[in-house]
């Protein structure tokens, strides 16, 4: 099958086969590095906006619960203090700029609800606070001011939880996006190392089945010598 190879010839296909395998490592190489800086960019780029939406949403928490907007307002209606007014107001428009920041993340249908409901509590505590301003203003009684301007918060409240499940099914998400893509690149280096390998195979068969009408000559020695395969020459 192969007598009738020339060392020529012979040497050609180990020199193809060589750049073959040269190239494949090459392309390979730059084909998983280019996936890695990808995967890399993406991945930093997803956890930079879920710690975005984590500052966020403790933010939010601040500003409208404990020591913030609520704490605030049920302040002033017991105490009729003006800085209490003031830091209501304050409340109110930090409120709004952090659902406005958020907004401006990938958000998905669900965030986007809870915002929605976040943001109607806040509208309902805006018009509150003025109308208690009127009522305080008026010397009118505490307990009646207070029935008055009373606001449902519970949907703020519950809207804050179903933000924070959003996030962790968010995150939860992206790992299983990664996942998969992390082995869709284990299987691309898998596949092109079986293809280098079966390339220097090829040729090590080539070489080992050097015809044997070759071994007479000193050129096929030499040949052999390039390699480090010389044999003792029958």
């Amino acid at each position: 099958m192969l007598y009738s190879l020339t060392i020529d010839r012979l040497g050609k296909w180990i020199v193809a086969l060589l750049v073959i395998s040269a190239l494949t490592v090459v392309f390979s190489s730059g084909n998983v590095a280019n996936k890695i800086t990808t995967l890399d960019r993406s991945w930093s780029d997803n956890e930079h906006e879920i710690i975005q939406k984590q500052s966020y949403l403790s933010a939010l928490r601040g500003s409208i619960g404990y020591g913030g907007m609520i704490h605030f307002f049920k302040n002033y209606l017991l105490r009729h203090d003006s800085k209490y007014l003031l830091a209501t107001h304050r409340s109110i428009l930090e409120t709004k700029i952090l659902i406005n920041a958020y907004r401006l993340l990938r958000i998905s249908e669900d965030e986007s609800i809870a915002l929605d409901n976040i943001e109607k509590v806040i509208e309902d505590y805006s018009a509150a606070i003025h109308r208690a301003e009127i009522l305080v203003n008026s010397s009118t009684n505490t307990n009646q001011t207070d029935k008055q301007v009373a606001v449902d918060d519970e949907p703020a409240i519950s809207a804050m939880l179903h933000l924070g499940d959003a996030i962790f099914r968010s995150r939860q998400a992206t790992t299983n996006i990664f996942s998969d893509k992390i082995s869709r690149i284990a299987v691309t280096i898998y596949y092109s190392a079986f293809a280098i390998d079966l390339i220097f195979i090829g040729l090590i068969v080539i070489l080992i089945t050097v015809p044997d009408s070759f071994h007479n000559t000193n050129s096929i020695n030499g040949f052999r010598g390039m390699f480090g395969l010389n044999k003792a020459i029958i």
